[in-house]
């Protein structure tokens, strides 16, 4: 497989934290969790496949009032 690492970052104007976050790869897996600060993450996935492929990934962060926003970027895999 290829890993791939994911840079992303969110700030609140309301600073309305904890905030949960959800990302979703693309290929049917998810990655979650919870974060304390606004500010930079970085997570990271294993594509595995056997052809080159372009995968919409989509961060989605929701904060302690219920309130979300979603971004989404397109991954090419390429096989080498």
């Amino acid at each position: 497989g290829l890993l791939y690492s994911l840079g992303w970052s969110f700030t609140d104007a309301n600073h309305n934290g904890p905030w949960t976050y959800r990302i979703s790869w693309g290929d049917g897996s998810t990655s979650t969790g919870t974060a304390t600060s606004e500010g930079s993450r970085s997570n990271g996935h294993t594509y595995v496949t056997i052809l080159p492929r372009t995968f919409t990934v989509t961060v989605t962060v929701t904060d302690a009032a219920g309130a979300s926003t979603s971004r989404s970027k397109s991954v090419s895999v390429l096989l080498l």
